[in-house]
């Protein structure tokens, strides 16, 4: 009876990184073609640490596009808002424009100005 075929072998000791890619294998590897390309298990590992690598880097990625469209979304709001308060204050100024236009339409100035003054102030008003 041999002692060494009896001992337990130690596992490797996982960084953060490899044990979330362990985590998140299944979802991103999908159930695709999945075919044996190397015989040899060096092979074999350097291939799954390529896949382990491009797999935290497309989590990255990922993360990093969340990241720019949270960004630009606020940035859209801010526009947004600022534009609506610019917008609010044009139509402010011109109901006032336009207040004061139809104030020199009174019946004493009707009557006073002739068409050519009352047809002005109405093209203003439409514009």
């Amino acid at each position: 009876m041999r002692v060494a075929s009896k001992t337990k072998k130690v596992e490797p000791i996982l960084t953060a990184e490899e044990k979330s890619s362990q985590v998140n294998k299944a979802e991103i590897k999908g159930t695709g073609f999945q075919m044996k390309m190397v015989q040899s298990l060096k092979g074999a590992q350097m291939i799954e640490a390529q896949r382990d690598s491009r797999r935290q880097r497309h989590i990255a990625c990922l993360k990093e596009c969340e990241k720019f469209v949270d960004q630009f979304y606020d940035n859209f709001s801010e526009k947004k808002s600022e534009i609506k308060e610019r917008m609010n204050t044009v139509l402010e100024r011109s109901d006032v424009e336009v207040e004061h236009l139809m104030a020199g339409l009174s019946d004493e100035l009707l009557l006073a100005n002739e068409i050519g003054y009352v047809n002005g102030v109405w093209e203003k008003v439409t514009a």
